[in-house]
């Protein structure tokens, strides 16, 4: 099973309450676009943020997450990587290692994220979720350096679903691993980078996920992905 069948599997998972579209969606609805259509543009991504969205609502009703909180957390999920839209294409598919310069314009992209949701939706809520989403739980993560939970509890849910997708996921410069791979790199980033109540929220949700016991795991294409030893989580996710 790889991320487009998973993708499935979670869209035919049974309606989380509360998690319907609502005013603050309807707003956010320009940079939907403008999100689908930046990763359309690159195979390597396509669909990346409707899977962290779907994630994400799951994790966050798991957690106890409802309402508008957990509205907001969905259209925030949709719209974390709109930021990205700054960065220069050879940059965000470059397939070797970026240099500190292009690091740099990629940690802009969620504080450009979250101006533009100022800007276009109005919403400073929804905007700090997404400029938050790559904070670290100790603090060495990005743009403020923000630690435990001063970081909004979106962000923490996005953080983990954000990060389990990408490494599931075939990248210019990795390819893909196992979701049983990227299990394990979240359960070893608990209480450092991601938030352990989160990531153990994650872990019952993608046990009860129909399909989902099984380790022998193929990607989007066909072909087996590759179960290799993790050392560190995706730098670009």
């Amino acid at each position: 099973m790889g991320t487009d069948q998973l993708d499935r599997t979670t869209q035919a998972s049974p309606p989380t309450p509360g998690a319907g579209s609502g005013p603050i969606s309807a707003r956010a609805l320009p940079l939907r676009r403008l999100a689908d259509q930046l990763e359309a543009s690159d195979p390597y991504t396509s669909g990346h943020s409707r899977r962290v969205a779907r994630y994400s609502t799951l994790v966050g009703s798991q957690i106890g997450m409802t309402g508008d909180a957990l509205r907001r957390l969905r259209t925030a999920a949709m719209l974390h990587d709109v930021g990205k839209i700054a960065v220069p294409l050879g940059v965000l598919r470059k397939p070797g290692g970026l240099t500190d310069w292009e690091f740099d314009l990629i940690k802009a992209h969620p504080a450009e994220g979250a101006r533009l949701i100022e800007s276009v939706v109005g919403d400073p809520r929804l905007a700090e979720i997404v400029r938050h989403h790559h904070e670290r739980l100790d603090g060495r993560g990005y743009p403020d350096g923000l630690v435990g939970a001063k970081i909004p509890l979106g962000a923490r849910v996005i953080a983990v679903a954000d990060t389990f997708d990408a490494i599931c996921s075939r990248r210019p410069y990795r390819p893909a691993r196992s979701f049983q791979v990227a299990l394990d790199a979240l359960r070893a980033a608990a209480g450092t980078q991601l938030d352990p109540a989160v990531v153990d929220g994650f872990g019952a949700v993608f046990e009860a996920l129909p399909g989902m016991g099984s380790l022998d795991v193929l990607s989007a294409s066909g072909e087996r992905l590759v179960r290799g030893a993790h050392s560190s989580l995706a730098r670009r996710a």
